[in-house]
């Protein structure tokens, strides 16, 4: 009878344990591209067994320069989710090198409750020659 209940406490004890460790979260924020303050993709995913969801944080903002004397500016910031080979593209556009209004876009993409391969993340921000050679508006780096 001593040696059931002991093994009653241990199996308890082990699925406190293991609800615990699956319901904890270790949250990540990664920054998968970046020129400035305003212009970036970042994607948030907790870290633990039962997150399924993904949330992509895009901003833009036209006004920003880059490159040898500011000859180029954002024209659109872009995230990519790769599921089983299947690309799922999101994108936010700037209105243009003079576009001083930041712009801003939330995204979410779920995965699949599967044993498959990891999703993958991906961020890219696109420029576009400019046609006047200026500095950024507001610099914050």
């Amino acid at each position: 009878m001593k040696i059931q209940k002991k093994k009653i406490v241990i199996l308890l004890s082990m699925m406190c344990i293991f609800i615990l460790s699956t319901g904890l979260t270790y949250a990540k924020t990664l920054t998968l591209a970046w020129k400035s303050n305003y212009t970036y993709v970042r994607s948030y995913h907790p870290d633990n067994f039962t997150a399924d969801t993904y949330t992509g944080y895009l901003s833009i903002r036209g006004a920003d320069r880059y490159g040898t004397n500011g000859s180029s500016y954002p024209n659109y910031s872009r995230i990519t989710y790769v599921k089983d080979g299947i690309a799922n593209r999101y994108k936010i556009h700037s209105q243009g090198e003079s576009d001083t209004k930041v712009r801003t876009r939330q995204v979410t993409f779920k995965d699949d409750w599967d044993f498959g391969p990891k999703t993958e993340v991906y961020g890219f921000i696109a420029t576009s020659q400019a046609n006047a050679t200026i500095s950024s508006v507001n610099d914050e780096y």
